[in-house]
């Protein structure tokens, strides 16, 4: 076992003696492809948004987001274009869409059923001046889907009936009040003694009940009327998060230097083969 690893050692050794220019050729020539890969390459941005979610579950937002990052890849811009409702130049800016939850993992692997929790969605993009433009394009996309866009209007109808109706009943209550503590200035009746059919205490937990509902419902129309509401908007950084020029030479390197060191082992075998 010793000899057969010394021979190992000894024949990797000859293969970078008799082969060391070649080796260094791959590398000169792995870092000349690497400059130019980076030049050349177009750099991009990655940003992301957070954004809350009343309908639903992550796992149909992530089929949503997963078509339309479908368009991306299979580059139909007048598609995407189309469906965002912004102009094809913008659409060509869009490398990719994906959907995260908060522990970065993909939105199509988390089963929460859920409301009222949050995700990001991440968009690599060509240009940072659109950040804003997308932020709301996408807000709007989400919320303008014809299924979710019906449901909250007529949530929101609901809703408002509703609000309507307790304000009328808060303001006989509050006439009623009003008669009542008249009536009570007015008589001689002692106030602590009441008619079995009447309780005037009554009223006041009726009314603060409905001061309650109330609450709720405006709290429902200012924060849940909308299928999707934005966290965090999209921030984009001042330079590209593309690879570094230094890591894509090393890269392209040590690729260009190892095609050189198979490319000796196929001669160093073949001269010994022949010997």
């Amino acid at each position: 076992m010793l000899r057969f690893f010394i021979r190992i050692i000894d024949f990797l050794f000859a293969i970078l003696f008799r082969n060391k220019f070649l080796i260094l050729g791959g590398l000169l020539m792995g870092m000349i492809l690497g400059y130019l890969y980076h030049s050349t390459n177009q750099r991009s941005y990655k940003i992301s948004m957070i954004v809350e979610f009343t309908e639903l579950n992550k796992k149909a937002f992530a089929e949503i987001l997963g078509q339309l990052n479908m368009l991306v890849k299979t580059n139909s811009t007048k598609e995407l274009a189309q469906e965002l409702h912004i102009n094809e130049p913008m659409a060509k800016n869009i490398g990719f869409i994906d959907s995260r939850n908060m522990y970065d993992e993909p939105l199509s692997k988390d089963t929460s059923t859920k409301t009222g929790q949050t995700f990001k969605i991440i968009v690599d993009v060509n240009d940072n001046l659109i950040a804003d433009t997308l932020q709301s394009v996408f807000e709007n996309y989400l919320n303008k889907n014809p299924y979710l866009h019906r449901l909250k209007e007529s949530q929101k109808i609901i809703h408002e009936q509703k609000l309507a109706f307790i304000d009328s009943e808060l303001a006989k209550l509050d006439s009623l009040k009003l008669e009542y503590n008249k009536f009570l200035a007015s008589s001689k009746v002692s106030s602590t003694i009441y008619n079995n059919a009447f309780n005037p205490a009554e009223i006041y937990v009726q009314s603060n009940n409905l001061a309650n509902q109330n609450e709720v419902i405006l709290r429902w129309l200012q924060l849940n009327s909308t299928a999707v509401s934005v966290v965090d908007g999209f921030k984009s950084t001042a330079n590209p998060q593309s690879a570094s020029l230094l890591k894509v030479l090393i890269l392209f390197g040590i690729s260009g230097a190892f095609l050189g060191f198979l490319l000796g082992l196929f001669r160093e075998m073949k001269r010994r083969l022949v010997v």
